[in-house]
């Protein structure tokens, strides 16, 4: 990772290199407005474009369908484009060019941005599932650790069907189902202590009302 990196600094800086190198000998110091304008925005592109991997991740899909990374290399193949040919044609007047270039820069911006939110909600998404499938993990092997204790048969079937339900319960559920979670938890939390106390006959009562949660939940 960090060579991939060093990679990219040193290239980045060769670019910038040769661009100021070929700038200034060709064209010297002397330059209207409008040349020192696209001097700078270029710049800010290659600037822009080699820092948007360190704050964006490759899955954010802001804009188009397209990930942040190559939104930023088409804004800067449009700001270099835009910026030779003011260079080259060195417009008296820079209004027009400058205005073209903040628009490009600014889309970049906006695009960042909403690239950064996307990858926040998608962060946020991918913790709360990770977060509900240790949670039901975590409650079928309760259950399970619980399955043939009791001597009564009855029980220890009914206990068994809840584990089997449990265990094969998907992770994603509709709102109306997520309600039924607390309720789940709760009834586990309960036949383990029927169990632990012997009480068949309440463990078998608790085991039909935490099958009949959980279906609720998984409908």
């Amino acid at each position: 990772m960090n060579r991939s990196r060093n990679f990219r600094v040193i290239l980045f800086l060769i670019v910038v290199a040769l661009f100021n190198l070929t700038f200034f000998m060709l064209g010297g110091s002397v330059h209207p407005v409008s040349v020192w304008t696209a001097y700078g925005f270029m710049h800010a592109a290659w600037l822009l474009l080699f820092v948007t991997p360190m704050f964006t991740r490759a899955a954010g899909r802001p804009l188009f369908g397209l990930p942040a990374m190559t939104f930023a290399s088409v804004c800067f193949i449009l700001e270099a484009i835009v910026g030779t040919v003011i260079i080259i044609t060195r417009p008296v007047t820079y209004t027009v060019s400058l205005l073209i270039q903040i628009i490009i820069v600014g889309v970049f911006f906006a695009v960042l941005v909403g690239s950064l939110s996307a990858d926040e909600h998608t962060a946020q998404n991918v913790a709360s599932r990770d977060t509900r499938q240790e949670s039901l993990r975590e409650m079928a092997n309760e259950v399970k650790a619980l399955t043939g204790v009791l001597e009564d048969e009855k029980a220890n079937r009914e206990i068994k069907m809840a584990y089997d339900l449990l265990h094969a319960s998907p992770i994603e559920v509709s709102g109306r189902g997520a309600i039924y979670e607390p309720e789940i938890i709760s009834l586990v939390y309960e036949l383990r202590k029927n169990v632990e106390e012997g009480d068949a006959g309440a463990a078998l009562a608790t085991a039909k009302k935490l099958q009949l949660n959980i279906t609720l939940r998984n409908g």
